[in-house]
């Protein structure tokens, strides 16, 4: 079950992602989606290939799906049946494997056999830069954050997101003889349909989210680091990115809230009729918008410039999203109606 947090605590801030931006755009990052199953055999006679190939293009981001077709007792997928599923589904190619999804796009596998085969998405840019890094948050949770910058103004529109929590390696011996297998998908953060968002147009302008999800027993956490997808509306890349691994010593800045310079401050939280949004830093709200778990938009406000109360009585009791638009950022928090 997701642990609820006080969201109104997090600090966002560019820098902890910085890097050395040269230009108007950034180079978009490739990763292949591979969907393959402990007990094919032709997956154990393709893969070997696969991964000779892939390790020639060292940067190119690897998750490994394992869907429940053809085989449904494939460890691997009856630990996340729904959500291996999901991904494949997604792709709408359920019911064989292996088969690989190189930035939206199939490849055979054949085609997968070659280091060349990631030569067409070297070299591509985008105006959207991505950073994701994780975090312990109390016990038994991993916290993503992920930052979506302009580098320059732009037009890209709507995109939506996809987070996934990944094990860069699990030693178990497969029917199919595998022993060693690489970046297995373990938990994605939503099932059927990605929320989206659209992209900050403006160059420096920010797109921020923060979850959580729990540890489950069947991991090694200390392997375990997060994937962020952008796609456009086609399921092409627009970018992507992957965290360093999860470091139980990196704690949660929610967790460090009392001594944290907050920009923002959502108050109460949770609530059960008013809610509070200000701005500590003299900055002009713009925009809010509040979505429900769904990611479906339910409600807009034109906030008052430095904070704004607002009524939320009349919204069922549950999670939901608020998505606040300053001059120069757009954060996003989670608040509990009760």
């Amino acid at each position: 079950m997701m642990k609820l947090f006080n969201i109104s605590a997090l600090v966002l801030i560019w820098g902890l992602f910085s890097q050395n931006l040269t230009g108007q755009t950034v180079s978009k990052k490739t990763i292949v989606e591979h969907f393959t199953n402990t007990r094919c055999s032709i997956c154990a006679g393709r893969n070997p290939g696969f991964y000779t190939a892939l390790n020639q293009n060292p940067d190119v981001i690897h998750i490994a799906y394992h869907p429940s077709s053809p085989y449904s007792d494939c460890l691997f997928s009856t630990q996340n049946k729904i959500q291996n599923d999901a991904r494949t589904n997604f792709y709408n190619i359920y019911g064989a494997t292996p088969i690989f999804i190189i930035n939206g796009e199939e490849r055979n596998g054949t085609q997968v056999q070659s280091p060349t085969v990631y030569n067409e998405f070297k070299n591509q840019t985008t105006p959207i830069d991505l950073k994701v890094k994780v975090a312990k948050l109390g016990t038994d949770q991993i916290e993503v954050t992920f930052e979506a910058k302009a580098v320059s103004n732009n037009t890209v529109g709507t995109v939506f997101y996809f987070i996934a929590l990944v094990e860069d390696t699990v030693f178990y011996n497969a029917p199919n003889g595998e022993k060693i297998h690489h970046d297995v998908f373990r938990k994605s953060f939503t099932n059927a349909g990605l929320p989206g968002f659209v992209a900050p147009q403006n160059e420096g302008n920010l797109f921020t989210l923060t979850d959580s999800r729990k540890i489950e027993s069947n991991w090694d956490a200390s392997r375990i680091y997060a994937v962020v997808v952008l796609t456009d509306a086609n399921k092409k890349v627009v970018q992507v990115a992957k965290s360093p691994l999860y470091n139980p010593n990196i704690v949660s800045s929610i967790e460090n809230e009392l001594t944290k310079d907050e920009s923002l401050i959502i108050f109460p939280n949770p609530t059960s009729s008013e809610l509070l949004v200000r701005s500590k830093s003299n900055g002009t709200l713009k925009n809010i918008l509040i979505f429900n778990a769904k990611g479906q938009s339910i409600l807009q406000i034109t906030p008052e410039p430095g904070q704004h109360i607002f009524d939320v009585s009349s919204l069922e009791n549950g999670t939901y999203f608020i998505q606040i638009t300053t001059e120069n950022k757009v954060s996003v928090r989670k608040f509990l109606k009760t």
